[in-house]
């Protein structure tokens, strides 16, 4: 399909003008087309397009500038377009799902801002201290200095599209996980090797980490979780496809197991939060079940402590068999993170545009904190020591340092 919109006089036939909007560098827009409309009175001169992908643009055809806008839907969610048209007494576009009506702007007084045409998926820290993130929508993967964001590198992967990031041992390299179950080790430049582009679930990867010597373990929504070495090319199951179970997430053990599972269990008596160590195929500690929605849960460096954020936010530890809980906070949050030398946490808060950071200590208090623009959403937090990133639903990102011994 010729992926170009086209400004054509019907009177005379003749050609105005025409863009290859896929190969533009001032907006990353991708996908067939799916509609566009002409601008008319304000909106004049004006064009918008709304691709297959969900990506929704506004293209100045006298001044040939391309605006990226809202994308109108995730790139895996459904919702079909009723009505697509420019307006006439303000320069906009307004359009229509089975769900909403939305006017968005069609101005060119802003410049496209620091991070992602669209939510931030994954980031992470890479050995060297860069920031490394992705997003499913704009199907990048972008590397940042961590003082001052500055942009470093770019990779548009409009095949094998990222979903999730995890390191690459000791490099500036990620390792990136599919949808369609396929990792591959992408550097901050150059092309990917195809030999190493490797099949190792047949469903989307939902979490995965690095666990040293070139192996990679990751888990499927299923529950099924392997371990991939990425030299020997040889795979490993650690557990089998489960039924009535969702896979949220995994985490490294270290030497106390073969890895953190944070899964959902549909049960006779409602559908169950659980957060279990699992020692081997058969065999796991359930540390917590809970009938609360658990939305984040963090792994100290040694593994050997968890944060589990659900209505309250609850840290457990092991002292000899038995797993207890050594603090807890009745603040709700959304995401959780170690940092320092695990001796305290970076948090969002969940009914507030804060990220804080707590003392691990009885109450877990407030050390101290870093406002967001009320009007954006947290998507990410992970920390490296006492540094921190943070990606947002704008696909924005934020990075911050814990100073002093506070």
């Amino acid at each position: 399909m010729d992926r170009r919109l086209l400004i054509i006089n019907i009177e005379s036939n003749e050609l105005k003008k025409d863009i290859l909007y896929e190969s533009r560098e001032d907006a990353i827009i991708r996908g067939a087309p799916e509609k566009c409309s002409i601008g008319k009175g304000n909106s004049s001169g004006l064009a918008y397009i709304v691709t297959r992908s969900g990506y929704l643009a506004c293209w100045n055809w006298n001044d040939d500038k391309l605006h990226r806008l809202e994308d109108y839907r995730a790139i895996t969610q459904q919702a079909m377009l009723v009505n697509f048209q420019s307006l006439q007494l303000e320069s906009g576009l307004l359009y229509t799902t089975a769900s909403q009506i939305k006017v968005v702007s069609g101005e060119f007084n802003k410049q496209d801002k620091l991070g992602h045409n669209g939510s931030v998926s994954a980031c992470l820290f890479t050995a060297s201290n860069q920031i490394v993130s992705t997003s499913e929508i704009d199907k990048t993967v972008r590397w940042f200095s961590f003082d001052g964001l500055k942009p470093l590198a770019q990779q548009i992967r409009d095949r094998w599209e990222p979903i999730t990031i995890c390191q690459h041992g000791k490099t500036d390299k990620v390792i990136v996980g599919t949808s369609s179950g396929l990792i591959y080790i992408l550097p901050p430049q150059g092309g990917i090797d195809k030999e190493q582009v490797f099949e190792i679930l047949t469903e989307p990867i939902v979490s995965f980490f690095y666990a040293g010597e070139d192996c990679v373990v990751a888990a499927a929504k299923s529950g099924k979780v392997v371990r991939f070495n990425l030299s020997t090319k040889k795979s490993e199951i650690l557990r089998n496809s489960i039924m009535f179970h969702e896979q949220r997430k995994i985490l490294p053990a270290g030497n106390s197991g073969l890895y953190w599972s944070v899964h959902i269990n549909d049960t006779p008596k409602g559908r169950q939060s659980v957060v279990s160590l699992e020692l081997n195929m058969n065999k796991g500690e359930q540390v917590l079940i809970s009938k609360d929605y658990l939305f984040d849960v963090a792994v100290s460096s040694d593994a050997k402590t968890i944060c589990v954020a659900g209505e309250k936010t609850l840290l457990w530890r092991k002292f000899q068999k038995k797993w207890e809980i050594i603090c807890h906070r009745n603040t709700p949050i959304s995401f959780v993170t170690f940092l320092g030398k695990d001796d305290f946490i970076g948090v969002v808060l969940r009914e507030e545009n804060w990220i804080e950071i707590w003392r691990i200590t009885e109450g877990l208090p407030t050390v101290a904190a870093v406002e967001f623009d009320a009007d954006d959403k947290a998507t990410c937090l992970l920390a490296m020591n006492n540094r921190i990133v943070a990606g947002f639903l704008s696909g924005n990102l934020i990075s911050l340092q814990l100073y002093g011994n506070s």
